[in-house]
């Protein structure tokens, strides 16, 4: 790994502690410290409730992340699409796909659509 990657990426890590603390109040990275920190008197039902919860959140937001990468690039996708295709373009090709038998199943006009472009 080159430095200025090591460095950018100590950089995100700094930038996310500070924007934590700033949010909360505080950064603890370890699950057992932040019990002990925050609920030092809590009974082992609760502790395990709160790890269980920890856990849950950690992974609804690296879930809410790649859903987010995900819709982020589909969302690029379809703008690269609409704004290479000319006006003209997109006329005769909705046409095409409008006047198209009646018997035709409407999936089978979205996959002509979507070849098109």
């Amino acid at each position: 790994m080159a430095k200025t990657e090591r460095a950018t990426e100590f950089r995100s890590w700094v930038r996310s502690v500070l924007n934590n603390i700033r949010k909360t109040g505080g950064h603890v990275n370890n699950d057992d410290l932040f019990l002990e920190t925050y609920l030092p008197f809590a009974d082992g039902q609760t502790r395990s409730m709160f790890r269980t919860t920890l856990a849950t959140v950690r992974h609804q937001n690296e879930l809410i992340k790649v859903q987010r990468e995900e819709i982020d690039h589909k969302e690029h996708v379809i703008i690269g699409l609409v704004d290479d295709i000319d006006l003209a373009t997109k006329r005769q090709l909705l046409n095409r796909v409008v006047r198209k038998g009646v018997k035709d199943k409407q999936q089978q006009r979205w996959r002509e659509l979507i070849q098109a472009v």
